[in-house]
C-alpha cells in the first residue's frame, strides 16, 4: 500500500510542474484522461474502490492535473450522491496543497509530496525527509533519490 501511495502521489505532484508548460505549447496532457475518467465513472469503476485513500487521491488527480470542468464536476457529483463526502474533502485539501506551493524543483516537490502524504495519514503515521542519495547513472546523469522516513503515530 505504502509503495503504491508514494508513487500515486509524487506522480501528481510531478505532472503539476509541467501542465503549464505543455498547455503553453497548444497541447492539452488531460485530454485522454478526462475521457478515461468520464469512461470509469459511467462504468462504476468508483464503486469498488474499498477506501477513501484510494478515492481522494482520484480527486486530486482530477484537480491537479487539469482534467475538463465538466468531467471533475461528474466525479464530484458522484462523490456527493454516494455519500463519499470524506475523499471528496481530502482530495480537495490535497489539490489545495500543490497548487498553493506550485512545485518547482525536486526540493519543492519532496515538500509538497510530504504534506500531502501527511494529510492522507493523519493519524496513521508521519513523515519527514531525511537525506538526498545520489546514484551515477553515467558520467553525465545522476539520480537524486529522497530518503524519507516514515513513523507511527
Amino acid at each position: 500500500f505504502i509503495d503504491r501511495l508514494i508513487e500515486y502521489v509524487k506522480n501528481i505532484v510531478t505532472h503539476s510542474m509541467f501542465f503549464d508548460e505543455i498547455r503553453a505549447m497548444g497541447l492539452d496532457p488531460a485530454e485522454n484522461p478526462s475521457v478515461s475518467l468520464e469512461n470509469d465513472i459511467t462504468r462504476g469503476e468508483f464503486d469498488s474502490m474499498s477506501n477513501v485513500t484510494e478515492r481522494s487521491l482520484q480527486v486530486m488527480r482530477a484537480i491537479v492535473e487539469g482534467y475538463e470542468t465538466r468531467v471533475v464536476d461528474l466525479l464530484v457529483e458522484l462523490f456527493k450522491r454516494n455519500g463519499w463526502t470524506r475523499p471528496l474533502e481530502i482530495g480537495e485539501d490535497l489539490a489545495g496543497v500543490v497548487a498553493a506551493e506550485r512545485p518547482a524543483t525536486p526540493d519543492d516537490v519532496v515538500e509538497v509530496f510530504l504534506a500531502c502524504v501527511d494529510l492522507l495519514m493523519r493519524g496513521q503515521a508521519t513523515t519527514r525527509f531525511v537525506r538526498w542519495e545520489e546514484e551515477r547513472l553515467s558520467t553525465d546523469f545522476v539520480d537524486r533519490i529522497a530518503v524519507i522516513a516514515v513513523a507511527g503515530p
